[in-house]
């Protein structure tokens, strides 16, 4: 049995499934949006970006690969929460779909790790953006290098694993989709009719010390981790591109300003939408608040939204990349327009196309004419003029012919 008292879980508050339904379409809308940006960016970057960004394209493909892996998890799965209970329910295209208890333990530690994911290449692109700048020793032999970059991510992939198995060993978070329904069914039988054959996520605290540990540990490493990384490397760039004026052109410096500001940006709305709500998280689990259930689904609500914001900033805050974006959407607007043109137009288009040719080719006659005229004129003053003597003048001007010869 679970150790949740009767008297600590009352008053359940089930949210209606007209809102969940529409939560999950929003959750399916956002993430065609996120597919549709995540292609823009693929295009972009691969294609778009200039000689000076080398391998820091490949960063940006990591970080928006990951966000894409979140927003998978979110939108198959969209959670709902058992208020006040710590559980949360499978929905989404997932509700009825049964895979057991260890593939939804994974399925949501995969959630969670996908969020880790994104910080942790964040931070890795404000390093190579300081690293860069600066000249130093680390860009040129390790960031610089694709194969470190694959090394470097998959080092994010093993840590991130690591994680999950010590706190699967140590934590517990999670209990098994049975247990959970055993438990609500003694407890509340109204909440175990509305779950039904969904499959059931339960947060439940088996203890004090160890979530306080995990919880206080994790929030301050990564509160002081990114705020402290976040900070060096601004002012680093910035000092460095101070320095750099006289030897680096105006161009570069802009390009390299603006991508450590998208950057900045980032991970302000990042703090907003991420770190705030996930500490929230922890430390209402960790006070065995009623609230856990409600403010998970918030954060992964929230979280949502991220990796569409921070595609839409890299594509309309950095130049080269705002730039290609504007021409290649003028071109699919272009050739949109020419779809929907009505046959007169077409005939109209087609008609003045053919009056232009005629122009241009009467144009060129007209000055092809000239230019063989004033060719003859020019032929004809250089040949040479005939001596006339008086007699022939004057048969000349008389109209009659006289001739030199002597008469025989």
């Amino acid at each position: 049995m679970l150790p949740i008292s009767n008297e600590s879980r009352h008053d359940i508050v089930l949210i209606p499934e007209t809102f969940l339904l529409v939560g999950e379409y929003i959750a399916l809308v956002i993430f065609g949006v996120l597919l549709c940006s995540y292609s823009l960016m693929v295009y972009v970057v691969l294609w778009k970006s200039p000689s000076s960004m080398t391998t820091y394209k490949w960063y940006i493909l990591m970080n928006g690969t990951y966000a894409v892996l979140f927003e998978l998890v979110f939108a198959l799965a969209s959670p709902e929460p058992l208020f006040p209970y710590p559980m949360l329910i499978v929905g989404g295209p997932l509700r009825n779909v049964h895979l057991g208890t260890t593939f939804n333990n994974i399925y949501l530690e995969l959630g969670m790790l996908s969020i880790i994911f994104v910080f942790q290449s964040t931070l890795i692109l404000f390093l190579y953006r300081y690293c860069q700048t600066a000249d130093n020793y680390f860009y040129t032999r390790f960031l610089s290098d694709i194969r470190w970059t694959a090394a470097i991510n998959f080092s994010i992939v093993v840590g991130g694993l690591i994680f999950m198995l010590v706190e699967q060993l140590v934590v517990k978070f999670f209990k098994s989709s049975e247990e959970l329904k055993d438990w609500i069914r003694a407890v509340d039988p109204k909440v175990y009719s509305h779950i039904g054959d969904r499959q059931v996520v339960g947060f439940v605290r088996e203890g004090t010390e160890p979530y306080w540990l995990f919880c206080g540990v994790l929030t301050l490493f990564f509160t002081f981790s990114i705020a402290g990384i976040v900070a060096f490397c601004t002012y680093g760039c910035h000092r460095h591109l101070r320095q750099k004026q006289s030897m680096l052109s105006s161009r570069t410096i802009s390009l390299y300003r603006a991508l450590i500001n998208s950057l900045i940006l980032d991970m302000s709305i990042a703090a907003v939408l991420v770190l705030i709500p996930y500490a929230t998280v922890l430390f209402a689990f960790a006070y065995d608040s009623p609230y856990t259930a409600i403010l998970s689904a918030c954060t992964f609500g929230l979280a949502s939204l991220y990796p569409v914001l921070t595609n839409i900033i890299l594509m309309t805050f950095v130049t080269p990349y705002r730039k290609a974006t504007i021409g290649l959407m003028k071109t699919f607007a272009g050739r949109i327009t020419n779809r929907k043109f009505s046959v007169s137009s077409r005939t109209s288009i087609q008609t003045s196309s053919v009056y232009r040719r005629q122009k241009i080719s009467e144009s060129s006659t007209n000055i092809s004419s000239l230019s063989v005229f004033a060719n003859y004129e020019r032929n004809e003053r250089q040949k040479p003029r005939p001596v006339f003597n008086r007699s022939q003048s004057v048969g000349f001007a008389l109209g009659t012919k006289f001739s030199t010869d002597p008469v025989s």
